[in-house]
């Protein structure tokens, strides 16, 4: 109801960028509902996709230069429009058109106790669901776009993603720290949500979640935030802010036992490691200092925990086991490898067509958008990223850049790469996410050839 009011009430009083800074806040709430559908089996919408619908008509209302700036996100998205597009007509022909053809795991799981459970592919109301939430991502993409190219969208979204990611560190430690008081009955208001609401303990250690339904959805939530302020802190936008919001985001996922996180920490620092080696005078020399700062403090406090806590650590560090090395070899990892397994043949038995957008469950987001997309939606996908990520370009790389503009959309075109990494171990279906769509659609718009090309400053003039 709050939400409904407020996306009301912003939809004719207010900006397109104020619209979408209130689609931001709400994506924070990952584990609630803005409305229960029991009609239709107990279904939830979230209050990001709910809030992404005042978004999208926001973008339609009249105003001075409003279809202008509409009709130039679309073509800026346009391969992601015609990745979505072919994904949507998949779910509706290709099931019906190979039916039969082979047996899958669906989307929804079955309920089999039977690990690698499967049935014959048919048209089944997920491939109706995917196609939906396909077109959200559509929609938030351009909504991004179009939302970012108005004059100081840039700082907006900093600080906002500042203060979303300091509230979600928070409430992940605290969801921990107070774990069995009556901040857990608090927290629980906001897990309304038609989730699996599972117990996130292990033995007398609470894993951390927030107000996530599990820690694997907060940790891939909080990883785009964390990266986000880093790359801003790297980059010089406003660093007073960014940094400190980064580094606590760090520390809670660190400590959040997800196999998720790790993936997304370990791409990560693969990525700063790589970009460091090419070009190591990109980085100023007092950043290299804090980074070496941090490094120490955390070693100096892991030893301290080992000395005064042992017991406490050595039950952390049998969780952290389970949930990376000993993962693979579980009947949680056999599995996930054999819905992966799904996307290979399904490219192949379709002839490169794919069966369909929400026709089986994988685990990686790569053989998702084959075995469902095939040739055509891979090469889709593929171009959206370069468009939009511009890997190649030499601003990909670079730390001093001469706007605050430029800055950011760099520094979300490298979230964006991020984000692949644990996707492409966990995903289960071919959309990539509204969430990474709109860090897609902020580097396309702040990174828009409006400037000569970028030479290094000292400091920028936006720092402060």
């Amino acid at each position: 109801m709050i939400l409904a009011i407020l996306g009301v009430v912003l939809l004719f009083r207010a900006s397109l960028t104020a619209m979408f800074s209130l689609y931001l806040v709400a994506t924070l709430f990952g584990g609630s509902a803005a409305i229960l559908l029991g009609s239709l089996g107990g279904s939830s919408i979230p209050p990001a996709q709910f809030a992404l619908i005042f978004v999208a008509l926001r973008c339609v209302l009249p105003g001075q230069g409003q279809m202008a700036t509409l009709r130039e996100a679309v073509w800026h998205n346009r391969f992601l429009v015609l990745f979505v597009l072919y994904g949507v007509i998949s779910a509706f022909t290709l099931p019906i058109l190979f039916a039969n053809m082979m047996d899958v795991t669906p989307l929804k799981s079955l309920p089999r106790f039977d690990l690698f459970a499967v049935q014959p592919l048919a048209m089944t109301s997920q491939n109706v669901t995917t196609a939906v939430y396909l077109t959200g991502t559509m929609f938030a993409g351009i909504s991004a776009c179009a939302a970012m190219s108005r004059p100081g969208a840039a700082e907006r979204v900093v600080r906002l993603g500042a203060a979303i990611a300091i509230t979600h560190a928070l409430l992940g430690i605290s969801s921990v720290v107070l774990a069995g008081t009556a901040w857990d009955d608090f927290l629980q208001i906001f897990r309304n949500g038609n989730y699996a609401q599972l117990d996130q303990s292990f033995g007398d250690l609470a894993r951390m979640n927030g107000i996530w339904p599990e820690p694997s959805g907060y940790a891939a939530y909080g990883g785009v935030w964390c990266v986000f302020m880093i790359e801003l802190w790297f980059r010089n936008v406003l660093p007073k802010l960014t940094g400190p919001a980064g580094l606590l985001l760090l520390f809670a996922l660190i400590g959040s036992t997800s196999s998720t996180a790790y993936v997304s920490l370990g791409a990560y620092a693969v990525l700063i490691s790589v970009r460091f080696a090419i070009a190591p005078w990109n980085l100023p020399a007092r950043k290299q200092l804090a980074i070496l700062a941090v490094a120490l403090f955390a070693a100096v406090a892991i030893l301290t925990l080992f000395v005064i806590f042992p017991d406490f650590v050595r039950q952390f560090g049998n969780i952290l086991a389970l949930m990376t090395i000993e993962k693979g070899d579980s009947a949680s990892g056999l599995q996930r490898a054999f819905w992966a397994k799904q996307g290979i043949d399904a490219f192949v038995d379709s002839y490169g067509l794919g069966i369909g957008a929400g026709s089986f469950r994988s685990s990686s987001l790569l053989t998702a958008i084959l075995g469902s997309m095939g040739v055509i939606g891979a090469v889709c996908f593929l171009a959206h990223v370069v468009r939009a990520l511009q890997p190649f370009n030499a601003e990909f790389v670079a730390m001093r850049l001469p706007t605050m503009e430029r800055a950011v959309g760099c520094a979300a075109a490298t979230t964006a790469l991020v984000m692949l990494a644990p996707q492409s171990v966990a995903s289960p279906s071919p959309d990539p996410g509204t969430l990474w769509a709109v860090m897609c659609g902020i580097a396309i718009a702040l990174r828009l050839n409006k400037a000569p090309r970028p030479r290094p400053v000292a400091r920028p003039a936006f720092a402060q």
